[in-house]
Order: C-alpha cells, then sequence, then structure tokens
C-alpha cells in the first residue's frame, strides 16, 4: 500500500482489505460512507458517496427516520395517507401511500406510488391489512417490481403510532405441489 505499514488485514464481504497502521490506534474502525443509488437515462443504476454528518446521526440517535419508513397523516393506518421512503443497496425509492377503496376482501388498503425516472407518478405496489396468528391485525407491504416484501412496525424510538417503520422479510419459497 504506498509506503504505509499495515499491520492486520480486515474482512469487508468477501474480500480482505489491509488495514492502516493509523486506524489501529483508534479502538474503532471510522464509519463506512452512504452509498446512494440513482437511475441514468439508460436506466442504468450507478452508486455515488453521499456526505454524512456522524455528529448530527450521533446526536438524533438510532430512532431518526431516514429511510425505510412511511409517515401516515393520522393514527388510524387503515384510513390514512402517507408518505416515506424505502431503501435497499439497489434503490431509492420516495413513496407515497394512498387509501384504496374496493369491495373485494383482498385488496389492498392503500396503493403504493412512486416516481419514474422522468418523473411521472407511476403505481408501484401495496400496502395490505392482515390478521396473525393470534387474530390481531398487522400491515404488510409490496414493490413488486423489485421484489420487495415488508411488514409496517413501530419505528424505534419513535412514540407516535402515525410513524411507521418498513421491516423487510424475504419471501418463502412456495411448495412444489
Amino acid at each position: 500500500m504506498s509506503g504505509r505499514r499495515c499491520r492486520s488485514i480486515t474482512k469487508v464481504g468477501r474480500t480482505l482489505f489491509p488495514l492502516p497502521s493509523a486506524f489501529l490506534a483508534h479502538q474503532k474502525a471510522p464509519p463506512l460512507p452512504l452509498l446512494r443509488s440513482r437511475f441514468d437515462r439508460s436506466g442504468v443504476t450507478s452508486l455515488k458517496h453521499l456526505p454524512v454528518d456522524h455528529h448530527h446521526q450521533r446526536q438524533q440517535g438510532v430512532g431518526t427516520m431516514e429511510t425505510n419508513y412511511i409517515k401516515f397523516d393520522n393514527t388510524d393506518i387503515e384510513t390514512a395517507n402517507g408518505t416515506g421512503m424505502i431503501s435497499t443497496l439497489t434503490h431509492d425509492i420516495q413513496i407515497e401511500a394512498v387509501v384504496f377503496e374496493s369491495d373485494n376482501e383482498y385488496a389492498p388498503t392503500h396503493q403504493l406510488f412512486g416516481r419514474s425516472p422522468a418523473g411521472k407518478r407511476i403505481p408501484i405496489g401495496g400496502i395490505w391489512k392482515k390478521e396473525n396468528q393470534k387474530g390481531g391485525t398487522y400491515f404488510t407491504l409490496n414493490v413488486k417490481n423489485i421484489g420487495f416484501n415488508a411488514n409496517l412496525g413501530k419505528f424505534p424510538k419513535q412514540d407516535d403510532a402515525k410513524n411507521q417503520a418498513i421491516i423487510e422479510w424475504e419471501e418463502r419459497p412456495s411448495k412444489a405441489a
């Protein structure tokens, strides 16, 4: 490494990186930069580094709503509209949840909208009200185009029921008949 002495090697994912001696003097490694994705006109996703204000993050704590959340306009989620953000390693999607009225018992309670690369408002998924094994209700969210599935739940360190975390989960493979 161009003149810098390395005393240790750290593993990040499947790649080994040498750590410069200066980093070893501190107890913890510096935080990783945030990456944001964007689509260019060809439809290719590119990643870019964004500056991170670590002091602001420490002051706000873990419970800040920066990503994977929906903020509804009232506490009765079933009748409330909301806006939020879904982030994955490859996508950052600003979303709008709009109440969807239907007589079909399997219809979603909300329709999700996002923006196309040209800025057009487009439907991207929905939110459904479900019942758990104990008879309680919960809400689940789906963005079909990217295969994103999640439940809505209380956002950490937030007492306001209007603020819902989007908790991603992976769909189980269906059993062959």
